[in-house]
């Protein structure tokens, strides 16, 4: 069975949802960070406040891309509003530009980092 791009999207977020939800349990417990002690867990919790960052970002991402399948159908790219290629949400279901704008928008991004 072909699952269609909103299916591919809900599948992510339900997955994203689930990994936030554990990494926010872990969490609850923080390390002692008094001073001259340290307690090596440190690190360890830091790296997760991090990673839950990343993937609370990348949820807002999915929902997004889900909200703008079921307001526009399944594959309208949000700047020039053609169709996204098939080949591309293969790879990057999320995503709501086509190559075409996704090149134009990063090569903007390179000029003006400079």
């Amino acid at each position: 069975m072909v699952k269609t791009r909103q299916q591919q999207l809900q599948d992510e977020s339900n997955a994203l949802n689930a990994d936030i939800q554990r990494l926010k349990a872990k969490l609850s417990e923080q390390p002692d960070y008094s001073l001259g002690e340290g307690d090596p867990a440190i690190i360890e919790w830091e790296l997760n406040w991090a990673l839950l960052r990343r993937l609370e970002e990348r949820a807002r991402e999915v929902e997004a891309a889900l909200r703008k399948v079921e307001q526009c159908g399944d594959v309208c790219c949000e700047e020039c509003g053609g169709r996204i290629e098939p080949e591309r949400l293969e790879i990057l279901p999320e995503t709501t530009l086509c190559a075409s704008c996704a090149r134009h928008r990063a090569a903007s991004k390179k000029v003006g980092s400079r």
